[in-house]
């Protein structure tokens, strides 16, 4: 309810009140975790066949991990992956929810954009998280800069600090997706937004 989530995406994922149970009953191995409750989002290939799941702290403490991941077999590590036309351009974001909220979006699960493999896709952008305070997201755009891929820098006077953040605050996702692409730079005009952008 408070992410404001449009219903539409709403069986993309589901709540697991006992996530420790659950995640010993699909992998047949134990979890030395004290149970607690989480968000999981499968990852499914076109068949419908679930590869992989993340599993998201839902409230209180996350033991250490925000993030929980099991993997079932092989598949691609970008959440969405078999959902997207990737000779479309591609919203490459950190959070799964966050790609939901776009068009022919995928998620990278992280904030390591130089790290990803972006063959797959014929065009596409990097759209960090609007954290300009945070060290280790700003050393990431600065390294995916680097290796030439296309990222976007947020206005300084950007609201919130994720596309979810700005689907909350009234915006369209057609106005979100603009904004990404007035933003989207390379090279050496990346550099220049990014060091008006950065904070640390």
């Amino acid at each position: 309810v408070e992410r404001k989530l449009p219903e539409d995406i709403l069986d993309r994922f589901f709540f697991a009140p006992s996530y420790v149970n659950w995640v010993e009953k699909v992998t047949h191995k134990e979890r030395l975790l004290p149970e607690h409750s989480r968000i999981v989002l499968p990852y499914s290939k076109t068949n419908g066949e679930t590869y992989r799941y993340v599993a998201r702290a839902y409230e209180g403490d996350d033991f250490g991990k925000k993030y929980l991941y099991t993997e079932i077999s092989e598949g691609s590590r970008f959440y969405n992956f078999y959902n997207i036309d990737p000779k479309k351009f591609v919203y490459v974001v950190e959070g799964q929810i966050d790609c939901l909220l776009l068009d022919n979006a995928v998620a990278i699960g992280n904030a390591k954009y130089a790290k990803g493999d972006f063959k797959a896709f014929d065009d596409y952008t990097i759209v960090p998280d609007n954290q300009p305070r945070n060290f280790h997201v700003v050393q990431s755009i600065e390294k995916a800069i680097e290796n030439g891929h296309p990222v976007v820098i947020w206005p300084n006077a950007t609201a919130g600090k994720d596309i979810n953040d700005l689907w909350k605050s009234g915006m369209s996702k057609q106005e979100i997706q603009d904004l990404i692409q007035r933003n989207t730079h390379r090279g050496i005009r990346a550099t220049i937004a990014l060091n008006r952008w950065k904070r640390v």
